[in-house]
Order: C-alpha cells, then structure tokens, then sequence
C-alpha cells in the first residue's frame, strides 16, 4: 500500500506509528520530570500555531465555540497543581503523549482525531482534530520551548 492509500483508509502509516513510540519513550525519559520549564509564549511555538490555524484552549463552552472556527485544534484540561505554576505546554504534551499510549488517536482523511480521558473513561480531558502533517511538528515546537 502506498502513502495514497493510507490516507485513503484512514490508516496511520507506519513511519507515523514509529514516531508515536519514539514520542512516548521522549515523554517517558525527558518530558515527564520537566514540568514547568516550558514556554507557552515562545515566539516560534506562537508563529506556528498562528501560521497554520492551530487553536489551543481550555476544555470549556467558550474555547470549544472558538475552535470550531478553526482548521486545527486541541482542547484540553490544563489545572494547575498546587504549589507550582501552570505550565500549559506540559500539560498538551501528556495529553497527547496521554492519547497515544491509550490508542485514542485515529486518522479520518488528512486529519488526526486525537482525545484523552480520566483514568475510568468516564470524562474527557482532552479532544482535538489536526492535520497529520503538523501533529509532530507541534510535539516537537512544543519540546523545544
């Protein structure tokens, strides 16, 4: 099967699956322990996101109203633990990191639909839908903050 097709089938590609684990054991053995040393107003991250119509919010009424005027986007839970200071990027990388070890991602055409939930599945904490081929570039934009 080519490219083509997979895109056709709704099917991940195997080289995206292999960035998916190379992403979790990323997460596992550098992102993980770093929470709060990540930039939400990095200039590059916002350049990106802002140049391909990438909305990121809160899991709520009025960012999911938002969103819905947008290409690409992902909504997703972002409280802040006590005694430290939020850090929004951490919270986007595991819950994508989150998605991807649950298997709750999928290909429909072009895009990925990605969600997180509670531990018993009951709630959502997370839901997006973004073009595949800019997925792992705001992984890594998001990192490198």
């Amino acid at each position: 099967m080519n490219k083509n097709e997979d895109m056709a089938n709704n099917i991940i590609s195997k080289s995206d699956k292999a960035k998916m684990f190379d992403y979790l054991k990323d997460y596992q053995d550098n992102i993980k322990q770093n929470f709060g040393k990540y930039d939400y107003c990095n200039k590059i991250f916002q350049k990106f996101i802002s140049q391909n119509d990438i909305y990121l919010g809160r899991l709520n009424k009025v960012c999911k109203s938002k969103a819905s005027k947008h290409q690409n986007y992902i909504l997703f839970e972002q409280d802040k633990p006590k005694n430290k200071s939020n850090d929004c990027i951490h919270h986007l990388l595991r819950h994508l990191r989150n998605a991807v070890a649950h298997g709750r991602i999928k290909k429909v055409g072009s895009m990925f639909i990605i969600e997180d939930t509670t531990k018993n599945g009951n709630n959502s904490t997370m839901c997006g839908k973004i073009d595949y081929k800019l997925f792992f570039d705001l992984i890594n934009l998001a990192k490198n903050t």
